[in-house]
């Protein structure tokens, strides 16, 4: 028989008055809901197939949740014991290695991961940061929780593996907003790194614009059909002169604030490279020397 791995998973809602009891029925419900979707994701990342999670009859004390978490693999405890902490803390900015965390999936698919390289994947999953966002935003409703704690505890001998707290005042770090902002600018001039020459629209072109390396959607039909025919040809230094449209994605996390630009080539007036340019009829010829 397979053997289960399990723990304890408490949730301990702190209120506002001794002897208070009572927690608003919808915000306790939905913030359920954002755990146990945070579990199912744990869960997959622990490569858990088999996860079970059973409640317990809550206890008093404030409020408590007791969740019995159960897999086939042990991997599941230690990604568990690296959400407590990542949950239910203030949330920090943590610039995640891309490269780590590839390395760190690659060990875990062969069973060979510490609980430090488990934080690292937990603290960089998106999924997860949108749960937690949901969780404290709901949780922000009730005013009467003044504190959350959670712990993990081993059911047979109750010792206590890891606990952690977050004060009210901290709800805000972890409740993402997303704003959308769109920048067009006319007639700029992008330096092409990597252009695609044939049909794929999966690829993106790269260029570098205002120093930096970009990549870029280019929609302008006429300037594609010529590349694809051969019309025109890269070579080092080339570039576009071009209407360029920048889509911000703007994600403000407690006092934490990134953008992400999405950048798309509307129409390319010139391309050059010394010894071509374009015409008003949009076909290139050489230049006069």
């Amino acid at each position: 028989m397979k053997k289960e791995y399990q723990v304890e998973f408490q949730v301990h809602y702190f209120l506002n008055q001794d002897g208070l009891h009572t927690f608003n029925a919808f915000q306790h419900n939905t913030c359920e809901k954002q755990l146990l979707q945070s579990l199912k994701t744990i869960a997959a990342m622990a490569n858990c197939r088999d996860l079970t999670i059973e409640l317990k009859p809550s206890q008093e004390g404030g409020w408590k949740d007791i969740i019995t978490i159960g897999g086939g693999v042990a991997s599941l405890l230690v990604f568990v014991s690296a959400y407590i902490p990542y949950f239910f803390s203030p949330a920090v900015d943590k610039n995640i290695d891309t490269k780590n965390v590839v390395e760190i999936a690659e060990k875990i698919s062969e069973g060979k991961f510490t609980e430090e390289e488990a934080k690292i994947l937990v603290a960089g999953n998106e999924r997860l940061e949108a749960y937690a966002s949901q969780y404290y935003k709901n949780l922000k409703k009730e005013q009467r929780v003044v504190k959350v704690e959670g712990q993990v505890i081993n059911p047979e001998s109750k010792k206590i593996i890891c606990t952690s707290t977050i004060n009210q005042k901290d709800f805000d770090s972890h409740i993402v907003n997303r704003y959308k902002n769109k920048i067009d600018i006319k007639g700029t001039t992008i330096q092409i790194i990597s252009p695609i020459l044939v049909d794929a629209k999966s690829f993106k072109w790269r260029g570098k614009y205002c120093g930096d390396v970009i990549s870029f959607d280019l929609k302008d039909k006429d300037f594609i059909t010529q590349v694809h025919n051969r019309d025109v040809l890269f070579e080092a230094g080339t570039s576009i002169k071009c209407d360029l449209q920048i889509d911000q994605t703007i994600i403000e996390k407690g006092p934490m604030k990134k953008v992400r630009n999405s950048y798309t080539v509307t129409q390319v007036y010139s391309w050059e490279d010394g010894n071509h340019i374009q015409t008003e009829t949009k076909k290139y010829g050489k230049l006069e020397k």
